[in-house]
């Protein structure tokens, strides 16, 4: 069921027009008539799908599922969650919240996103407050400039390892794997026994325990 039309309100942002959307039906907390968010190209948007006031979405991004309260969506796709803020430039969102920062890439699964820049990888749980993720899976603790590190094209994959803390305990996410720095580290003894990538993976480890060790137990 369609839950909104195009109203006669436009404005325009970066030489773009956007019209603002009203409701046609009760539902939820808004009422029939009740004025929403804006957007460039009605196409964007599912018919069920809702924008609050201060939500903007533009003509190459997609919703279709969630809650858009706020925050711009110039791309990527919004299958679930509440976004509050933030800019929303690519990726795809299947639940969680964003009160700000910037995706641009990745997956949003869960979690709460206050700040950051994410370009990759999955957010499961947790928080972030800065700092930028370039791959891997958060699965809960809190990111922020300084509590966190990672490291591209290692591993027989060519892959990213991100290392991060959740409860004074310094976690790896690398490919299939999350877990621990020791169950890590066991992992790789089992997998590459001594050969060059276990014999990397070897010299990461001081590394990723000096620059994390003012956030562990």
């Amino acid at each position: 069921m369609k839950l909104f039309k195009l109203t006669e309100n436009t404005k325009i942002k970066y030489g773009r027009t956007l019209t603002q959307i009203a409701a046609v039906v009760d539902f939820k907390d808004v009422s029939t008539d009740d004025l929403g968010g804006w957007v460039e190209d009605e196409q964007s948007i599912r018919d069920d799908c809702w924008v609050y006031q201060d939500g903007e979405v533009y003509k190459n991004a997609t919703m279709r599922g969630g809650v858009m309260r706020g925050g711009v969506m110039y791309g990527g796709v919004m299958y679930g969650g509440v976004m509050r803020g933030g800019v929303m430039r690519g990726g795809v969102m299947y639940d969680g919240e964003m009160h700000g920062g910037e995706m641009r890439g990745g997956e949003m699964r869960g979690g709460v996103m206050h700040g950051s820049v994410m370009r990759g990888g999955v957010m499961r749980g947790g928080e972030m407050h800065g700092g930028v993720m370039y791959g891997g899976v958060m699965c809960g603790g809190e990111m922020r400039d300084d509590n966190h590190i990672g490291f591209a094209n290692v591993g027989s994959e060519r892959g990213y390892l991100l290392a991060y803390i959740i409860e004074g305990v310094i976690m790896i996410s690398r490919g299939c794997f999350h877990g621990s720095i020791d169950e890590f580290y066991d992992a790789v003894g089992m997998t590459h026994g001594d050969n060059e990538h276990a014999e990397f993976y070897k010299m990461l480890r001081p590394i990723i325990e000096a620059k994390l060790k003012d956030f562990t137990k």
